[in-house]
């Protein structure tokens, strides 16, 4: 189970990379 909150956490991280990647582009 720790295994699937893990993944959950690095899916979250990737998505505030992408969304932080977005936010310097419009910049």
């Amino acid at each position: 189970m720790r295994r699937r909150d893990s993944t959950s956490i690095y899916t979250l991280a990737g998505r505030l990379r992408t969304l932080k990647m977005s936010a310097a582009e419009s910049e």
